[in-house]
């Protein structure tokens, strides 16, 4: 028997995740954690340079900021090629 959760008027509701997913799923959208902005920052120059296949050029602009800032912020987070 599969468990289909229609109530006695016909409406559905969605089934619960299963344990793995719901576990995944919160770690990833807990709204509790705040991170420090500099990890924000860090974080978004890390995923443009994935991206762009570490293209500085194209990163700075993903990121509206100049090539000359994008490589200041990779030396202030050690992120330098």
């Amino acid at each position: 028997m599969v468990d289909t959760n229609i109530d006695v008027y016909g409406i559905l509701y969605p089934l619960p995740l299963p344990s793995p997913f719901v576990s995944f799923t919160s770690a990833r959208t807990d709204t509790t954690v705040i991170l420090p902005l500099d990890e924000v920052e860090r974080r978004a120059i890390v995923h443009a340079l994935k991206v762009t296949g570490n293209n500085i050029p194209d990163a700075a602009r993903a990121l509206g900021i100049g090539r000359s800032t994008l490589y200041r912020k990779l030396k202030k987070y050690n992120l330098q090629q």
